[in-house]
């Protein structure tokens, strides 16, 4: 009753076109990508948090969190307190697993790809700073990126799946994100060592 689980995975699957034919499942569903790529099926993984005291079964969240929240909500589930320098870029989801629908764990996130491409979410905008999917997805540098623009910008509150490249059609947008990114990136707050 007062035991605290948590059930997720570290990475999307990885689930080769081959294995796809093969059995006729794509494990990530409508996400493009897999395990490693910055697309969402690289990250975007199920994460199930089961505590009878606290937590009623059969409710949801689409709140963004991140691995490093773990840290500062269990923390806060022990009544703990870090010191704001060890978990710089850890914030607690403790309201939101007490359903404080108003609560926003964040807003922005920032993620690193194989490929040295940085992807940064700001509420449903994503912006992944290079061409192509970062991580094990079978891909040809040169060959399938030559006519793609330099990066990638989606709307995933309308482009869940990561199909319809916006890079080229909102360059102000991709201006704004990229701004943001630079902030978020030199913010002694967060720590950052991105380069």
């Amino acid at each position: 009753k007062n035991t605290l689980v948590i059930f997720t995975s570290d990475n999307g699957p990885v689930w080769y076109k081959r294995d796809r034919l093969k059995h006729n499942h794509s494990s990530a569903s409508i996400y493009s990508g897999m395990k490693g790529d910055h697309w969402e099926g690289g990250h975007r993984v199920p994460f199930i948090v089961r505590w009878p005291s606290v937590i009623k079964a059969s409710i949801a969240s689409d709140s963004m969190i991140c691995f490093t929240d773990i840290m500062a909500t269990l923390a806060a589930v022990v009544g703990d307190e870090f010191p704001e320098a060890a978990i710089t870029d850890s914030r607690s989801f403790l309201p939101v697993m007490k359903r404080d629908n108003t609560y926003r764990v964040r807003n922005t996130m920032i993620l690193n790809a194989k490929n040295k491409a940085v992807v940064f979410r700001h509420h449903n905008w994503k912006l992944i700073t290079k061409k192509g999917p970062g991580g094990f997805t079978h891909w040809k540098p040169g060959v399938n990126t030559k006519d793609l623009p330099e990066g990638q910008l989606y709307d995933l509150s309308k482009d869940p799946a990561e199909q319809n490249n916006l890079w080229d059609t909102m360059p102000e947008k991709v201006k704004g994100l990229q701004s943001m990114l630079e902030a978020e990136k030199f913010n002694k707050k967060n720590d950052l060592t991105l380069k």
